[in-house]
């Protein structure tokens, strides 16, 4: 048996695994070495798929059996000591490296399939019913298709998939990418039962090319977003607005509240000019630390965008950017200091618009106030 079952890999046929002895396994994934003691009356073991928690993102087409034991007698399987033995499996891990020496690393979460790695900021979402509702903010309308950001361990994927969207789920961590790969779908077989709809990519959001996917075709996104990322998210929407009717999801309650922030507001800024010029923002409601693992130290909120139903603006769009960045650039002085880069004639910086703070004026003002600049430099 132990030449016949030498590297091979699971689900092994029947007759090739002895009725009574043990198999040392070996995890290409995450090197765990855990030993199963079979016993006479375990009759599922070859059909069995076997996880290495505490890292189930690991398959069995990711287990290959390295060492098989003689087969050994009823009788010597009694002295096998009880807490290695059941009727079933039994299991005893040990973590080793890759060259078969005991690990000394940092041991991985006892209730966590992957290990949250901070400079990703990585907070995955715990909460059933709270994922459930994120999925619902979408409204469907217009798109079938969904890019979902930092799915993690697929917490909101699952839902995303009862709707009828066709998910993609994009992530920089390949060890999260493995876990939807492998275990995800032994976890949520109802779901993904006969189902095409989700494609995992494995690629830095911020600079993959989303033409790749969607070509011209719109899409909407959610996720629950890596806060130390928020500001390029929300730029790489609004430079793909014409394709991305709506976009929801989680950001650090701060910037989602700022996004949606009306004018007058000290916290009133670039991200609320330029979201609202294209998009209806929404603050949704606020999330508590608790709900994550691990928990953040501070709390989130989940906001939605609409886009706006004509998103050209009546100036020109790409000075209308520059001018509402360079006026927030000093947002405690009038107009008439903070847009000095311009080098505005006398005559337009006597206009009463440039007596005001940037946070006075909506997106309408910086409409008009682009449009005078436009035409102040012709």
């Amino acid at each position: 048996h132990a030449l016949l079952l030498s590297s091979q890999k699971f689900p092994v046929p029947c007759e090739k695994i002895p009725l009574c002895g043990s198999l040392q396994l070996l995890c290409e994934v995450c090197n765990f070495a855990p030993t199963y003691i079979i016993s006479q009356t375990d009759e599922t073991l070859p059909r069995a798929r076997f996880s290495c928690h505490p890292t189930p993102h690991c398959c069995s087409a990711s287990i290959r059996i390295i060492r098989v034991t003689a087969p050994c007698t009823a009788a010597q399987f009694s002295k096998i000591p009880s807490t290695l033995r059941k009727n079933t499996v039994s299991q005893k891990y040990k973590r080793t490296s890759g060259k078969g020496r005991p690990y000394k690393g940092k041991t991985r979460r006892k209730s966590g399939a992957i290990h949250a790695k901070k400079h990703l900021g990585q907070h995955f979402l715990k909460d059933e019913a709270l994922a459930q509702k994120i999925a619902e903010t979408l409204s469907l309308s217009g798109y079938t298709h969904v890019l979902e950001i930092g799915p993690g361990m697929g917490m909101l994927t699952k839902y995303l998939l009862q709707r009828p969207l066709h998910v993609t789920a994009m992530d920089l961590d390949r060890e999260s990418i493995a876990y939807l790969q492998h275990t995800f779908p032994l976890q949520h077989p109802h779901i993904l039962e006969h189902s095409k709809r989700l494609q995992l990519i494995e690629a830095d959001f911020l600079s993959f090319d989303l033409k790749q996917l969607y070509g011209d075709a719109p899409f909407a996104i959610i996720g629950n977003f890596p806060y130390n990322i928020s500001s390029q998210i929300i730029f790489k929407l609004l430079a793909l607005r014409q394709q991305i009717p709506e976009f929801s999801g989680m950001f650090q309650k701060e910037v989602a509240q700022r996004i949606c922030e009306p004018p007058g507001s000290k916290t009133y800024g670039i991200l609320s000019v330029l979201v609202q010029a294209f998009y209806e923002a929404e603050y949704l409601y606020t999330v508590p630390p608790q709900v994550f693992d691990p928990p953040p130290k501070v709390q989130s909120g989940v906001l939605r965008l609409t886009r706006k139903e004509g998103i050209t603006l009546p100036c020109d769009e790409a000075l209308f950017f520059k001018v509402v960045k360079t006026a927030f650039n000093q947002r405690r002085k009038t107009l008439r200091n903070s847009l000095k880069p311009f080098a505005l004639s006398h005559n337009l910086k006597e206009d009463a618009i440039f007596g005001q703070r940037p946070e006075q004026l909506g997106v309408a003002d910086f409409v008009m106030l682009t449009q005078k600049i436009a035409y102040d430099t012709l």
